[in-house]
């Protein structure tokens, strides 16, 4: 006899209707908003001032406001339930949503090493007023602050955020950089030093979005998430009374953080049927308070069914 059960675990899914007043959803809205203040800040100050890393960090900044509003409409879509479509429902959104924030990034670091790159080749470099450039800068790095601040917690929990924030981080590190700029092109008068930070942005950027991207892509290809020891997993079930085989254990998430699994045990002869049930039980309830995972489907079978599985078991 063959016995397929889902958990019997309640995991308290919230498909609730989308609420842009509830966090994580509202700090993404704030900070969306700050960014797009601040770009437009940096965009006239970089033209007035004639810095290419302002308007290199302005051009990031504008991304940022698209990416966080992004962020927000993955949240959106994320939330919906499940459908006789979208059996899993749609919280791979997320997911989608922070793969394209990082290629996202990837573009604006290549635009911005090329802007640098063509600069600080050039025989004249322009006249930079420092002053406005700093002036932008220090208040671009308060506001990415408040930003980062408001993103962190959330960025956790969240793959989705985590593109969010780290476009945010990003932001940041570029406020330093020109505010360094700025500083050096006044005490020294190297103009040149605005092209070599914004280079400098553009690497700093390229690993963490590397990153970010990674992750996306384990998650849409659906490999075992980080931190998950399957081995560990196949002996704790194979550890269970009447259990004398475990196969076809697989574990993935949909968004990056909830893990779900599938697993096979094979049932000692000697064990009466009625026990199976509570076999099926402690199995889900290990899976699901040691090992964290939120919802797996087990099934139990008996001596000799793997060999009759098409296709045949891993």
């Amino acid at each position: 006899m063959d016995t397929t059960e889902h958990s019997g675990h309640s995991h308290g899914h919230d498909h609730a209707h989308f609420d842009p007043a509830n966090t994580p959803a509202r700090r993404l809205i704030v900070a969306a908003g700050l960014t797009l203040v601040v770009f437009l800040a940096e965009l006239i100050g970089g033209l007035v001032s004639g810095s290419l890393a302002l308007l290199a960090d302005a051009g990031h900044m504008v991304t940022d406001s698209a990416g966080l509003l992004m962020a927000v409409a993955g949240l959106a879509i994320a939330q919906r339930g499940a459908n006789h479509r979208a059996t899993y429902g749609y919280r791979r959104v997320e997911v989608l949503t922070a793969l394209i924030n990082g290629l996202t990034v990837f573009i604006i670091a290549a635009v911005i090493l090329w802007g640098a790159i063509r600069r600080f080749g050039s025989v004249e470099q322009s006249e930079i007023q420092t002053t406005s450039m700093l002036i932008i800068a220090v208040i671009g790095l308060l506001t990415n602050v408040i930003a980062a601040f408001l993103l962190a917690g959330a960025a956790k929990e969240s793959v989705n955020v985590r593109g969010a924030y780290l476009h945010v981080l990003v932001d940041a590190a570029g406020s330093v950089a020109v505010i360094i700029s700025a500083i050096a092109i006044a005490y020294t008068g190297w103009t040149a030093i605005d092209s070599v930070v914004s280079i400098v942005i553009a690497l700093f950027i390229v690993p963490r979005a590397a990153i970010l991207v990674r992750d996306c892509l384990h998650v849409l290809l659906e490999y075992t998430p980080e931190g998950v020891d399957t081995e560990k997993i196949t002996a704790d079930l194979s550890d269970l009374d009447g259990v004398v085989d475990v196969h076809d254990l697989h574990v993935w998430s949909l968004n990056g953080n909830d893990l779900l699994a599938s697993v096979h045990l094979v049932r000692c002869d000697t064990l009466p049927d009625g026990d199976e049930h509570v076999l099926l039980d402690r199995a889900q309830a290990l899976l699901h308070d040691v090992h964290g995972i939120e919802h797996a489907t087990v099934q139990i079978e008996r001596t000799g069914h793997a060999d009759h599985e098409y296709p045949a078991h891993t």
